[in-house]
């Protein structure tokens, strides 16, 4: 006893010292880590993109002949899975790129006039309110003095624009190469889930092991749950915003629901991101109709935020509307983009695994304490 309570001991102190240790240093362990993520990159989009494929694969490899042999048949699936998914996307970007590249030409195009038109509407509302020339000057001149500020703000990102560039073709590097990891990892999923089970049942006590084995199907759960729910969420907001905008009568509805879908992939913000390229369309038809736009998607977006997320996303992974938003302030605060996109399948298994050693620990005290009760009535 007296040994086991020295090991208790010890292990304390240690843990202390580690986590103060830890903690004075969070700077150092956070940069550490944020460099080991970038070295290993590719490795975690290969499990992303095996985890997305994976989906369809499950529906796609049951229903081919049986006839064919299991590696056959697992190859095929892959291979059709992957189709389906880049055919999607290539449909998405081949109907999206040109009428964004067209709108955007007509913008720059018109933008002299634009600027014409909006000033002639100020001066008209000034002659309206009997404001004085020399204050309505001033204002003028501020104005276009925030138009030249814009202009040099946007020359200004041109070195900004060769190291995106840089990065932009990193992350494709990147990208490529957990493709082709995605498709190995899928062609032998079973074989390598059997070796890493077989691992750590040598390294880990069975209790131990099992344990991990449920965190491992909680995981799954979780994310299959959160990846389907995602994209249920994206179209229903897609297919929202394409109505609302037919009622309306607003060009190009189906383009604009077709990228606030799209971008609404991406947590919460998405649909504020896909925002800007809809604005620029809008703004090249018809400023007024730019306007009726934003005043609409402000509504549907709050609509999103209050009861469709919550509740598509939220539910699907047995989060509330509040710990939604709070996961992905943490995430992306700690890991930025990435973070944000994968805060609340995270902190949604944290919370399970919680939740379960809770109710665990409370029955535990709950029979301790009924054991007890009728101890003391014998």
């Amino acid at each position: 006893m007296q040994n086991m309570s020295f090991k208790k001991i010890l292990l304390l102190i240690t843990f202390t010292v580690v986590l103060f240790v830890g903690l004075y240093n969070f700077d150092i362990i956070l940069n550490g880590f944020n460099i080991i993520l970038h070295i290993l990159s590719p490795f975690f989009i290969g499990i992303c993109i095996a985890f997305i494929v994976n989906l369809p694969l499950k529906k796609i490899e049951p229903i081919l002949p049986k006839k064919l042999k299991e590696k056959s048949r697992r190859i095929i699936s892959i291979i059709i899975s992957f189709a389906l998914i880049l055919l999607l996307f290539s449909g998405i970007l081949f109907f999206l790129i040109p009428q964004l590249m067209a709108s955007l030409t007509t913008l720059f195009g018109q933008l002299d006039e634009y600027l014409i038109e909006i000033e002639k509407t100020f001066t008209n509302i000034a002659n309206a309110l009997n404001i004085p020339s020399d204050i309505w000057n001033k204002i003028l001149n501020q104005l276009h003095k925030f138009s030249d500020d814009i202009i040099a703000f946007i020359i200004s990102w041109v070195p900004s624009f060769f190291d995106a560039t840089i990065n932009f073709a990193s992350a494709i590097i990147n990208f490529g190469l957990g493709f082709i990891l995605s498709f190995y990892l899928l062609a032998s999923k079973e074989g390598l889930i059997t070796n890493l089970n077989k691992f750590l049942l040598c390294i880990f006590p069975k209790k131990t092991y099992e344990y991990i084995q449920h965190v491992g199907k909680v995981t799954n759960k979780t994310m299959t749950s959160f990846v389907s729910g995602q994209i249920l969420e994206a179209f229903i907001l897609g297919t929202l915003c394409t109505i609302g905008l037919l009622i309306l009568r607003i060009e190009y509805a189906v383009l604009i629901g077709v990228i606030i879908g799209s971008f609404s992939i991406i947590p919460m913000f998405g649909a504020i991101i896909g925002t800007i390229p809809c604005l620029l369309i809008l703004f090249a038809v018809s400023p007024s109709q730019a306007l009726i736009f934003l005043i609409f998607i402000i509504i549907l977006q709050q609509l999103e935020g209050d009861f469709i997320y919550p509740r598509v996303v939220g539910k699907s992974i047995g989060l509330s509307g509040l710990w939604v938003m709070f996961a992905m302030i943490l995430g992306s605060s700690l890991m930025g983009v990435m973070g944000l996109l994968i805060g609340i399948p995270i902190f949604a298994i944290i919370s399970e695994l919680v939740h379960e050693w809770v109710d665990k620990t409370l029955k535990k005290k709950k029979e301790e304490q009924e054991k007890k009760e009728e101890q003391e009535l014998i």
